[in-house]
């Protein structure tokens, strides 16, 4: 549709103050048909840039997920916490991040700068130290009998997908602190970052509960080694407490600011069992799913099997 470009003379060139007021008339109403056309174009048409800070100390916060409920439109915000996501003025924007409350807004309600309340909980760091120390082990998959499913690779795609896997725990009275994570990766042209979250389980529905780590990480020449990337977060103080019989472990890409060629992807091997789920930003409803038959064949995502994920853990005596 083209849109004729009106040109308005300057004030003291429009004569008398009636023609002022005729041509004030003539603006406001094709401004009012405008709006009733595209009301959702003018108020929210284009995308600007937001900025999710923390209400404490005023700085940005990383790497949040912002979801538009009931649509296909979600975002990962950036490191400094800006993002840019486009929504109708009746749409419900939910914003959240590990060690934070939930917030949702209304889209009409939405600011340029977005408060997020801190919900920090004590580490159980303090809890392992008054353990005994039994040894210092790996859990998950086995690298050394990799069997890699050809072609079923997951890259950086366009459809904003988190997978996670659950791990299972043999002897779950004991404590386990998680010292690192392998995964395993190839490389197209060059490497790219990670997103990866550590996840309880939901006790009621078995999926993925609450957050308990969420890190970005870069691969690289230096700390891969035969399609084996290990990441460091003994830091980060993740304390699995005794009766626990399994945990996720979530990964998903980072949107770039600018177009990159460098794409990690993540093999995956045959299972015994179907222990895969993820969710997607892009999916109406952001919620976990099951891996099974009929979402494999559809996705072309071998049944049974999952991402291949190891991790060393101290473990500790309840």
């Amino acid at each position: 549709m083209a849109i004729q470009v009106i040109r308005i003379k300057p004030i003291h060139k429009l004569g008398s103050a009636k023609k002022r007021q005729t041509l004030y008339q003539k603006t406001m109403k094709i401004l009012f048909f405008l709006l009733l056309l595209f009301p959702n174009f003018i108020l929210h048409g284009q995308e600007s840039k937001k900025w999710i800070i923390d209400s404490k100390t005023g700085l940005g916060i990383s790497f949040a997920t912002i979801k538009v409920l009931n649509t296909t439109k979600g975002v990962i915000a950036f490191e400094k916490g800006d993002f840019s996501l486009e929504f109708a003025s009746t749409d419900t924007i939910q914003i959240s991040c590990i060690n934070y409350y939930t917030k949702k807004i209304i889209g009409n309600e939405m600011t340029d700068t977005i408060l997020l309340d801190r919900n920090i909980k004590t580490l159980d760091d303090v809890m392992v130290k008054s353990r005994s120390f039994i040894n210092t082990t790996f859990i998950g998959d086995d690298f050394k009998n990799l069997e890699v499913v050809k072609f079923n690779s997951f890259a950086a795609n366009k459809d904003k997908t988190e997978y996670a896997k659950k791990i299972k725990l043999v002897e779950s009275d004991n404590l386990y602190k998680l010292k690192s994570i392998q995964l395993g990766v190839n490389k197209i042209n060059c490497w790219g970052s990670l997103l990866i979250h550590i996840y309880a389980e939901n006790k009621e529905n078995g999926l993925p509960g609450e957050e308990l780590l969420r890190k970005v990480v870069s691969v690289s020449k230096e700390n891969t080694r035969k399609s084996k990337a290990t990441f460091d977060i003994s830091n980060e103080n993740v304390v699995l407490p005794a009766r626990t019989a399994c945990f996720f472990v979530g990964v998903e890409w980072l949107q770039s600011r600018e177009s990159s060629n460098c794409i990690t992807t993540l093999l995956m091997k045959k299972s015994s069992e179907t222990n895969f789920y993820y969710r997607s930003l892009q999916s109406k409803f952001y919620n976990w799913n099951y891996l099974d038959d009929n979402i494999a064949n559809n996705t072309n995502v071998p049944f049974k099997s999952g991402i291949c994920i190891s991790l060393g853990v101290d473990v500790f005596k309840e």
